[in-house]
């Protein structure tokens, strides 16, 4: 992403206090991310929303920042209130669709203000550290977001106009994010399907948005299809994972961050001796709607599918490669021998 240059009268106003409005309540995520029995929102409140959370993901190890932002943040207290969410901004929105939103409609950040409402999110603290992986923050949304693909969103509803914004205040930095240790039969039944729980107390509903660490996994997808995945999300590679003798995969679709750019050899350990890593699970389902008109079901859209990993970065426990039973020998006779060394120097001394 090119570099944001910005006046020191322009960096100022970005850092101004937001509009004043009425005070609201934390909302909690268990509120926020209520669904229904075919993966539906119940949460229908146009208020504004205070959520506080970690944030689990450097921005732009997701997307690059040139036309869409991204990052998301979990529950400071997940055996409270589990859960967690997007926060995104997109530079182009079309006017198609307007109808959707009351009042004034802007859809579109023209010119510099795309850069300057992505230095005011990245730059919300007086600190002058950008937004990263392990700041705990308080986002305070006035749309204050949306419904889509499965998850709700917290978002501007795609209106550039300043009373659509929502804020973000650093309270600390340097958190590490609590991953949940789960294995791929927590998110998948032994036929394959996703196990879906609108109560969110099991399955992909429970972990959906937050960090999960999943160990003893192995890359089905070839060194080509990584190459791939890494330049765009559009593209996914397939892990599997066997529990109790049976074999679960899962799609995963890959960050920006340089760590991911692994060499033949590491992926190759991937393939054939296994690795583990801590990634975001995430959905995107674009909802399958019940066409047969005998059914009770009929004309509703059910968004419970489409669930993925994703892997920003190597970094933070994100990946780590199993090494390979030679090369794991080699490391352990070189323990051994450092060990025998330094015993026999301590017996001489």
């Amino acid at each position: 992403m090119k570099k944001l240059v910005l006046s020191l009268a322009t960096a100022c106003c970005l850092l101004a206090p937001a509009l004043a409005q009425a005070a609201v309540d934390n909302t909690t995520y268990a509120t926020l991310l209520g669904i229904n029995s075919y993966g539906n929102t119940t949460y229908n409140s146009a208020a504004p929303v205070i959520l506080t959370g970690v944030v689990i993901n450097n921005p732009f190890d997701m997307l690059d920042g040139s036309a869409k932002w991204q990052t998301y943040i979990q529950s400071l207290n997940p055996s409270t209130d589990n859960g967690g969410v997007a926060l995104y901004l997109g530079k182009y929105h079309p006017r198609t669709g307007a109808e959707l939103y009351a009042g004034d409609f802007d859809g579109t950040y023209d010119g510099d203000a795309w850069d300057s409402e992505i230095y005011r999110l990245m730059y919300s603290d007086a600190d002058g550290l950008a937004l990263s992986y392990g700041d705990v923050i308080q986002v305070t949304a006035n749309a204050p977001g949306m419904f889509f693909n499965g998850k709700y969103n917290i978002n501007e509803q795609h209106n550039a106009l300043t009373s659509k914004d929502f804020t973000i205040s650093v309270i600390s930095r340097g958190t590490t994010p609590t991953a949940a240790g789960i294995s791929l039969a927590d998110l998948k039944n032994a036929d394959g399907s996703f196990i879906f729980d609108s109560s969110r107390s099991t399955g992909c509903e429970k972990y959906q948005a937050t960090l999960v660490h999943l160990k003893g996994l192995k890359l089905l997808s070839t060194t080509e299809q990584w190459a791939s995945a890494l330049t765009s999300n559009d593209y996914s590679v397939t892990v599997q994972q066997i529990v109790d003798g049976t074999s679960y995969t899962f799609d995963m679709i890959l960050g920006l961050n340089d760590s991911l750019n692994l060499t033949t050899s590491q992926l190759l350990a991937m393939q054939e001796t296994g690795f583990d890593l801590t990634a975001i699970l995430d959905q995107e389902d674009t909802g399958t709607t019940i066409t047969d008109e005998s059914s009770e079901d009929f004309g509703k859209t059910y968004y419970t599918g489409g669930y993925r990993l994703w892997l920003t970065s190597a970094e933070n426990g994100g990946l780590t490669v199993v090494p390979e039973p030679g090369t794991l020998a080699l490391c352990l006779m070189g323990g051994l021998t450092a060990l025998l060394v330094g015993r026999r120097r301590r017996s001489a001394d």
